[in-house]
């Protein structure tokens, strides 16, 4: 059958098109935005956990100085006080008032006894040393009754006030207790001195060294929050938490808002690695391991690369990735190795 004009022309035509109008298809190219890589450093940090107690080294216990009974107890165990605030009422105790008050009789009995033998010595019925004997007995009882002052014995009841401002981080007892001399009372740690003792495990505890910056803050957010550095550093694993221990320092204004017992986060800085900085979402990972993509003449280049710190919005990496390099942040899943790219940053 022999093909009509019409037919001859259009096949004419159809072969004197270009292959793409003749059916073929053109690489395609992926929409990708990109970032400027740019050399510097971020912190690499290790959160540990811990709680705040009073400086071991500054803390005070109050004691009873004597037999005591104590009437009331206005502290209790965490609350601030300031100083000269009231603790508790302190009644003496009856046997404790009971010497007081026989030390004050013998007093008064050795000084009549004086008055008597100065008397008989001038009335020659009594010697000198009549006169000296009473008045060392007359010293030693004065001596008796100052030694139940010392003690307190005289006082019927006596208030116990904070001697700076603290925190009272121990109550021993409770009001109508019966205590005899040296009985603990409270436990005093100073407001303005605190500690927070931080455990991380040990591997994540390489490389940080007495001094490292530390951000200090309570475990259910809030504040404080408190920039610091920690103190010392534990030498070992703890058999009692299997952690590394790290101590950090309050003193001051960076104990307010803390109190003993109060849960709280440290993030310590252990280093500042210097790389390529670059927004988290440039980097990509799969079973080879971490890698990126280089926008370069046109095509997407795929770069393995070492992650040195990861923090909620920047990385910093290592790898053949250069200073002012066209690096992919979006579209990045959706490229590989070679592919045509359009876009920029």
């Amino acid at each position: 059958m022999k093909a009509t004009p019409p037919l001859l022309a259009l096949l004419g035509l159809l072969c004197a098109l270009p292959p793409a109008a003749a059916g073929k298809s053109s690489p395609s190219t992926v929409a990708v935005r990109t970032v400027t890589a740019k050399e510097g450093t971020l912190p690499r940090t290790v959160t540990a956990y811990g709680r705040i107690k009073g400086d071991p080294n500054r803390v005070t216990t109050l004691s009873a100085d004597h037999p005591v009974v104590v009437a009331t107890l206005a502290a209790s165990r965490g609350k601030r006080v300031a100083k000269g605030e009231h603790l508790a009422a302190l009644r003496t105790a009856p046997g404790a008032r009971a010497d007081y008050t026989r030390a004050a009789a013998r007093v008064k009995f050795a000084l009549r006894a004086l008055h008597r033998q100065r008397k008989l010595l001038k009335q020659h019925l009594a010697t000198r040393a009549d006169v000296s004997g009473a008045r060392g007995r007359l010293a030693q009882a004065r001596a008796d009754l100052e030694a139940q002052k010392a003690l307190g014995n005289d006082r019927k009841q006596a208030p116990l006030r904070a001697p700076f401002d603290a925190v009272v981080t121990d109550v021993a007892v409770s009001a109508g207790d019966h205590l005899g001399s040296g009985a603990k009372l409270l436990t005093l740690t100073p407001a303005h001195s605190l500690i927070a003792d931080l455990g991380m495990e040990a591997d994540r505890a390489r490389g940080l060294a007495p001094h490292a910056p530390v951000v200090l803050r309570p475990v259910f957010g809030g504040d404080p929050v408190v920039h610091t550095r920690v103190h010392r550093i534990q030498g070992g694993v703890s058999p009692r938490t299997d952690l590394v221990d790290a101590r950090v320092l309050l003193r001051g204004r960076q104990a307010e808002g803390f109190l003993p017992g109060q849960a709280v986060r440290g993030t310590i800085t252990t280093g500042r690695p210097h790389g390529i900085r670059l927004p988290r979402s440039a980097v990509l990972r799969d079973k080879n391991g971490a890698y990126l993509f280089v926008v370069r003449g046109h095509q997407a280049h795929r770069v393995a690369v070492h992650v040195q710190v990861r923090i909620p919005d920047r990385v910093l990496v290592t790898g053949d990735v250069h200073a002012d390099e066209a690096v992919v942040v979006e579209g990045n899943y959706e490229l590989h190795d070679g592919a045509a790219v359009r876009g920029g940053a």
